[in-house]
């Protein structure tokens, strides 16, 4: 196959089509925000939702040599979390008063409206909550403006990444052994693996192989 190079990207040594495939859009999602807001090693990180999006991001924001915060609604996530290099495990419901004040960055992954202010009031001082999740229905987030003024706080978006982002986060994964959870299914698995998709069943990527 040929394709213009401005749309391509060399995959490392060691790492395959079938785990890079979600790379190139999940995993840059999250990897460029935690590239550009983790300042230093150590730093306090919560990732929101380890599901599709979360659960490379709890990954990268480990090698980045943060200390890594889970947080998701279902505790049965938790041992999963803590394997892919999660340092604590927090439920949500919790969340909003155990960890007040905490973290430096927010990656929130969750795609459904949830407590703005809460999260903002997560934020230690001069902290940065990235929304990478993206709700349906027209979702709006209204925040305290006096803890983001006071607390000299931050809300940023982010959507996937550059060229330069893409290609040394693939580098990264190849070094490190960073790799999605997917399954793989045939094209001729089509119907089956949308049935799945609609069902919430992937965990967390289904890739499709040709074989028609």
């Amino acid at each position: 196959m040929r394709a213009p190079a401005d749309f391509a990207y060399a995959l490392p040594d060691g790492l395959d089509s079938a785990a890079a495939a979600p790379l190139l859009c999940a995993g840059v999602t999250v990897y460029s925000p935690l590239r550009k807001h983790i300042r230093a090693p150590g730093a306090a990180v919560a990732v929101l939702g380890v599901g599709g999006l979360g659960h490379l991001a709890v990954q990268f924001a480990h090698h980045m040599g943060a200390v890594v915060t889970a947080v998701d609604i279902d505790p049965s996530k938790e041992s999963e979390a803590r394997k892919l290099g999660a340092d604590h495990f927090v439920e949500f419901g919790s969340a909003y008063t155990e960890c007040k004040g905490r973290f430096d960055v927010i990656i929130n992954c969750v795609s459904a409206s949830i407590n703005f202010p809460g999260v903002i009031g997560m934020l230690a001082p001069d902290g940065v909550a990235v929304q990478c999740g993206i709700p349906g229905g027209g979702a709006v987030i209204n925040l305290d403006l006096q803890d983001v003024v006071f607390g000299q706080k931050a809300l940023a978006g982010s959507i996937v990444g550059g060229r330069a982002d893409m290609q040394e986060m693939l580098s990264l994964c190849a070094a490190k052994g960073i790799a999605p959870m997917v399954q793989v299914m045939k094209l001729s698995q089509l119907n089956e693996a949308l049935a799945a998709l609609k069902a919430g069943k992937p965990r967390y990527r289904i890739v499709m192989e040709t074989d028609i």
